[in-house]
């Protein structure tokens, strides 16, 4: 009997968002990233989660930060421009 496949809406929202993301070159500290949809306060949001290598001074997590906010702004600014109904938040593990 022929199916019609269910579209993964949720698979192919993350893939987008991951593409997004993935436009942008990830600084040398960034391992990888993870991407989680969910709610906040009950609206539509979006995780983007950072891996980093670990720092090893306190000096080389304030550049880290530093790189990451400017990397971040860029980011967001992307996602709001193509993801209209959900907001991305940030976070760096």
């Amino acid at each position: 009997m022929n199916q019609i496949p269910k579209r993964d809406r949720h698979g192919e929202e993350v893939a987008r968002i991951r593409e997004i993301v993935g436009r942008h070159a990830l600084p040398d500290f960034v391992t990888g990233f993870d991407v989680r949809l969910g709610e906040f306060d009950g609206d539509p949001a979006m995780w983007i989660t950072f891996h980093t290598s670990e720092a090893t001074s306190v000096e080389e997590i304030d550049q880290q930060l530093s790189a990451l906010s400017g990397y971040r702004q860029n980011i967001q600014t992307d996602l709001l421009d193509s993801v209209e109904d959900r907001f991305p938040f940030f976070r760096i593990d």
